[in-house]
Order: C-alpha cells, then sequence, then structure tokens
C-alpha cells in the first residue's frame, strides 16, 4: 500500500502548488458562497463494490482490535485508515485503475499483519515431576512494534492445573518463550492444554490467537 500513499502524497502536493487552488480551512469553505451551475447527484453504488467495502471495513476492524498489543495503537491504526481512505477514492472507478488488485493487496497485508504475532506449537516436553513449567513460543513478526501479550493456558481435565498466566512483552522482529507454570494432580493420562494470547489488563482490548498442545503428566507434551 505504499505506493497507493505516495500517490496521494503526490496528488496533494499538486493541489497545494497548483496556480488555480488555495488553500483553506474547513469553515472558511463551509462559509464560501455556492459556484453556479454545478451540483452533486447520488450515483448508485453496485452490489459487488458495496460488498468489497464491507470487507475492508471488516479489515479494519481486526487490525483496530489487533493493535491494542502495541505500547501505541494509533502507529498501525492510522495507517490502516489511511490506506482504507485511499482505496474508497472515487478515482479508482476509472477503468484505467485496478481496484480489483489494489483491494487484492489490502486485504492480504491484513491477512499478514493478523499472522505477524502467533502461538507456536509445543514441542515434545517432559513433565516428570508434580510441578513444572510448560514452554510456549510466540513470534512477533512486526518488523517495528513490539508486541505485549498474555499467555493463558487452560487444561481439558483436572489432571493438570494452571497456576497463572504469562505475561511478555516481544520486541519487534523476535520471538520469546513463555513459561507456563503447571501442576500436576492426581493420575495419569493425556491432558489437552488450549493456549491463547490477549494483553495486559492496561489495554482497552484484547485479541486472541489460539493454539492447542497435548500434555500427559509425567510423560510428554507435543504440539498439534
Amino acid at each position: 500500500m505504499a505506493v497507493e500513499r505516495n500517490a496521494v502524497e503526490a496528488h496533494l502536493d499538486s493541489l497545494l502548488t497548483g496556480p488555480w487552488s488555495t488553500p483553506t480551512t474547513l469553515p472558511q469553505t463551509l462559509a464560501a458562497p455556492a459556484t453556479d451551475g454545478l451540483a452533486l447527484v447520488d450515483a448508485q453504488q453496485s452490489a459487488e463494490r458495496i460488498a468489497t467495502i464491507k470487507s475492508l471495513l471488516a479489515d479494519e476492524a481486526d487490525i483496530d482490535q489487533f493493535a491494542t498489543i502495541l505500547d501505541t495503537p494509533a502507529t498501525m491504526t492510522g495507517r490502516t485508515r489511511a490506506e482504507l481512505l485511499t482505496l474508497l477514492a472515487v478515482s479508482w472507478q476509472s477503468p484505467r485503475n485496478d481496484w480489483a488488485a489494489a483491494v487484492k493487496s489490502s486485504h492480504k497485508t491484513t491477512t499478514d499483519t493478523l499472522d505477524a504475532v502467533k502461538i507456536v506449537p509445543t514441542d515434545n516436553v517432559n513433565l516428570v515431576s508434580a510441578q513444572g513449567s510448560i514452554p510456549f513460543t510466540v513470534i512477533n513478526d512486526l518488523p517495528d512494534e513490539a508486541a505485549n501479550v498474555v499467555l493463558r493456558a487452560s487444561p481439558s481435565n483436572s489432571r493438570l492445573e494452571i497456576d497463572q498466566d504469562v505475561t511478555k512483552r516481544i520486541l519487534a522482529d523476535s520471538r520469546a518463550t513463555l513459561l507456563v507454570p503447571v501442576k500436576a494432580k492426581l493420575g495419569n493420562g493425556q491432558v489437552i492444554l488450549s493456549s491463547a494470547f490477549t494483553v495486559p489488563p492496561a489495554f482497552p482490548s484484547a485479541h486472541r490467537r489460539r493454539s492447542r498442545s497435548r500434555c500427559t503428566p509425567t510423560g510428554k507434551a507435543s504440539g498439534r
């Protein structure tokens, strides 16, 4: 989407430096007399275009929620909103502009961003004592943003007890291992560990990404 942003900046520069235009404020514009001979006309939008716009708005909502894991969510949400407004420009309705390709690129950018912070399935782990820790690796592939996550694991039965959530700040373009403390209860057998990361309580909302692992107290834990 960097190409589209550059195009918008070039258009704005052209408008501001043109001899036939003068920058003004919104109140001045609203107070100015109407130009004779011009009128706004409603144009019916196709169902396909409306559906595409709804999908772009859904992407923006997903990014808004995901961005809560960042120190400053506005660094991501502001950029996303600017790119969305670019895609909604009427100039894309020209046959010379490939709006479908631009929308496809935007959807891919959203998917890549949402997948940038993820839980990696656990490797084999021997839990041979009554207490121990199950390691989970969380990857932050965002190139310039640290992620603040809380890893929350829950067992599928009472053979295993989870002591607490684990909080971690993961630097940009890096990975970290989060150790979830567990206690083995009476009885042997397989336990399914469901893990999800959210954000610390100080953040306004939560973005959850889930993973599952199998764990056998005094046996093995394997990724799934």
